[in-house]
């Protein structure tokens, strides 16, 4: 059999029955509410402490820290990892979320450069 015949049969089976993922909260924008989405991890394997939490997402205990207190964000990878532990198993399905609440990300600081470029022309405009 030839390769290409072999990989149009792998393409073709039916995918396997797969849990269906919890939802993730997302703003109107696309951006995922990560700290809810780590508080369903915590409650759904029981774990009681935050360095429990941490060394799950194998993220360090002090930048674990610094995300539930809003001063920080979480790895990429972290990020993959919560997903992954919320049930979306298929990396497609993943990086698809990824990278839609990259691109609002984007989208929001593009925005935040405009309106500080606009206020520092506003004083220029009065004068």
């Amino acid at each position: 059999m030839s390769t290409e015949k072999i990989r149009s049969l792998k393409k073709s089976k039916p995918a396997k029955d797969k849990a269906t993922p919890r939802h993730v909260q997302q703003d109107d924008s696309g951006r995922i509410d990560w700290l809810s989405a780590v508080d369903q991890i915590k409650q759904s394997s029981g774990l009681v402490e935050d360095k429990d939490l941490a060394a799950t997402l194998s993220v360090p205990v002090s930048t674990f820290s610094e995300f539930r207190n809003s001063a920080g964000n979480l790895p990429w990878l972290a990020k993959l990892r919560v997903l992954h532990l919320l049930g979306y198993q298929s990396l497609e399905d993943a990086l698809d979320l990824l990278t839609r609440e990259e691109s609002a990300d984007k989208t929001r600081r593009k925005l935040q450069r405009h309106a500080r470029k606009i206020a520092a022309q506003e004083p220029n405009r009065s004068g």
